[in-house]
């Protein structure tokens, strides 16, 4: 009886050594959890604040016109940080000492919405500073659309109007803005079109309104410049070289490979102007005469009267022409 009570109690006190130090180690994993989740919180506070700066800059109007683009990336980087924030189990998230601001972040939500009346708000300011210096571009009073298309600054702008509408003016307009109002050095300027009398339209035009040093170019001034160093003795050398290009190294660049598809199958059967046809039957029958193809069929093509095999770009071998295209 008395060795039975006796190994009872050793017994209950192994029991309790083991809960004894199954609670020490279970207090100190989750002291080390706790330390784990406090040190990520500060690490995504922080990241918070500097988000947060950016996006009160970019609404702050001396930012000048709020892009889409920064938007958008403010609202992407916004969703990716709250589904970090969200990975922290809430316990940890509401023991915080920051924990309103982070409630507070999760909350929030970036719409364009905001960027619209932002951005509405600012054109009217930026109308009534700038009335005196728009009333008198040229000699002349920009109008409301105009003034619009002036204070308008998108990552890319596309205007369309007719002939006579006053675009060269505004044109002039948004230099004058970009230069006295913006102060953009003139320098740093490229205006551009696709004759040289347009273009010299627009130099005088843009000294005229008092502004120096503005670059004016056309298109193809432009890509000469770029060819100052290459020296092509004829136009066969360039179709050499666009060949060899097109044959050794569009094939490694995905992105060339399908913006040369597009321009190809845009552009390489355009139909004369009408104006070089005597008759619309001439014409309808020129079309009708091109013979055109798919690219599957040219790869056919080639396939069976040179390579005589069905090797992709990258020399693999295949079985069939589906395959191959």
């Amino acid at each position: 009886m008395e060795l039975s009570s006796f190994l009872i109690f050793i017994l209950i006190a192994v029991l309790g050594i083991v809960c004894l130090v199954t609670a020490i180690l279970l207090s100190r994993s989750g002291k080390a959890g706790a330390g784990k989740y406090k040190d990520k919180l500060d690490y995504l506070l922080t990241k918070i604040r500097n988000l947060h700066e950016r996006k009160t800059r970019l609404l702050d109007f001396d930012s000048g016109y709020l892009m889409k683009r920064d938007w958008d990336a403010i609202a992407s980087e916004t969703e990716e940080l709250q589904a970090e924030v969200l990975r922290v189990p809430f316990w940890f998230r509401m023991s915080h000492q920051y924990s309103k601001t982070l409630k507070s972040f999760l909350d929030a939500h970036v719409i364009d919405l905001t960027r619209k009346n932002r951005n509405s708000a600012y054109v009217q300011c930026e109308a009534k500073i700038c009335d005196s210096l728009l009333s008198s571009v040229d000699g002349k009073s920009l109008d409301d659309q105009q003034r619009l298309a002036i204070f308008t600054d998108e990552y890319s702008n596309l205007i369309i109007a007719g002939a006579g509408s006053g675009k060269t003016l505004t044109v002039v307009g948004k230099i004058k803005y970009l230069v006295d109002r913006r102060g953009i050095d003139p320098e740093r300027i490229l205006v551009t079109s696709f004759t040289r009398k347009s273009v010299h339209e627009l130099t005088e035009r843009i000294e005229r309104a008092g502004i120096k040093n503005v670059s004016c170019k056309t298109f193809h001034s432009i890509g000469f410049k770029q060819l100052d160093d290459v020296v092509l003795t004829n136009d066969k050398t360039l179709e050499n070289c666009i060949k060899e290009y097109l044959k050794r190294c569009v094939v490694k660049e995905s992105k060339q490979i399908q913006s040369f598809l597009e321009f190809y199958g845009c552009f390489a059967h355009l139909p004369k102007d009408y104006a070089e046809y005597a008759a619309d039957g001439q014409r309808m029958e020129a079309l009708k005469a091109v013979d055109l193809k798919t690219i599957k069929g040219k790869l056919a093509e080639v396939a069976v009267s040179k390579l005589k095999r069905l090797d992709t770009l990258h020399g693999e071998r295949v079985r069939s022409l589906e395959e191959l295209t």
